[in-house]
């Protein structure tokens, strides 16, 4: 009868390695982060950082025009769902605006809602300032740009810019309805708006809204649609008309 060799103290070491071996030949390492992912959140981070701090190194332009080392694309989104079309809006940088469409406006998609519903129209509209109004008036004349568009549980552009009693916003909105061909009837906004007492008011905003229900020039708000052709009147006959017909 074969006896078995009691296993000796190296035989034992080396079963015991070889199971550790196996173990970790089959163990599954965590994963890491895509690299890309990781790139692409320093960018958007490094981007908010020079748009709030101006002095910033690097600076906005040089963000947006380094794409090799910043790789932000046309529509790239990030973790709130913002665009850099969404985060230039909102801080109403015109200049990084102008730039960014000046690269990239075959790809932009302007009408992308952020994680609060905004889309960069939206985010501009929100808050009155001059760097705002202008990001406002740059994207209200691209044909592509959806004015109205906003999620489920935030204001409409329009009723921000109501909220904020910004006149200019205001013209803008309105003229650029106009421009595209689209009806504006002041009575109808005033019924969407509840709107239905707007005398002696001291919001700029309704106060355009009032001069539209009482004009009879070109602002007028009687189902008045822009015939062809009247298109390519001068943009600032469309933003100031009102201002001289009340004058008048």
């Amino acid at each position: 009868m074969q006896v078995d060799e009691p296993e000796t103290s190296s035989s034992s070491e080396k079963r015991k390695a070889s199971d550790a071996d196996s173990v970790g030949k089959n163990t599954k390492k965590p994963k890491t982060a895509d690299s890309s992912q990781l790139q692409l959140s320093e960018a958007f981070a490094q981007l908010e950082l020079a748009l709030l701090h101006s002095e910033t190194q690097p600076g906005v332009m040089d963000i947006l025009e380094d794409n090799s080392k910043y790789p932000l694309e046309a529509n790239s989104q990030n973790d709130e769902g913002r665009t850099v079309l969404h985060l230039l809006a909102f801080q109403g940088d015109i200049a990084g605006m102008k730039l960014w469409f000046e690269k990239n406006e075959a790809e932009i998609d302007p009408n992308i809602l952020d994680k609060t519903g905004h889309t960069a129209f939206g985010l501009a509209a929100s808050k009155v300032s001059d760097g705002r109004r202008a990001c406002l008036l740059f994207l209200a004349f691209k044909q592509n740009v959806d004015v109205n568009l906003h999620g489920e549980n935030v204001n409409s552009p329009d009723q921000d810019i109501l909220t904020n009693g910004d006149r200019e916003a205001m013209k803008i909105l309105f003229s650029s309805l106009r421009y595209f061909g689209h009806y504006v009837d002041a009575n109808d906004f005033v019924e969407k708006h509840g709107l239905e007492q707007i005398g002696g008011i001291n919001n700029g905003a309704l106060a355009v809204i009032k001069q539209m229900r009482d004009s009879h020039g070109l602002l007028r708000g009687h189902r008045a649609k822009l015939r062809e052709g009247e298109k390519c009147k001068s943009l600032s006959f469309f933003l100031f008309s009102s201002s001289s017909s009340s004058s008048s």
